[in-house]
């Protein structure tokens, strides 16, 4: 599902750019968290409860960076850490 064209001059450029060459753009969907230490990465996003799960556009953004080695996980304060595509339980 593309995303709509910026209307930021620069961004649209570079929006229709990528897309000329078959690239999907997306603004949409990024992870709540990046962390860092050491020399590893996680990416988490946060749901308030159990039962909420990600939207369309997140799981497939952690899908993609899952399938490239990133640890990606959806985290809520009633179940913890869940993996996203496979991924174990971070070592924190």
């Amino acid at each position: 599902m593309p995303t709509r064209r910026p209307r930021n001059q620069a961004e649209a450029t570079l929006f229709d750019l990528m897309t000329s060459h078959g690239w999907t753009p997306s603004k949409r969907g990024w992870p709540d968290f990046i962390c860092y230490k050491d020399n590893r990465v996680l990416v988490i996003e946060v749901k308030p409860h159990r039962g909420r799960r990600l939207k369309r556009e997140q799981l497939r953004i952690m899908q993609h960076l899952a399938a490239h080695g990133i640890d990606c996980y959806r985290w809520n304060p009633d179940t913890g850490f869940e993996p996203i595509l496979g991924n174990t339980q971070p070592k924190l």
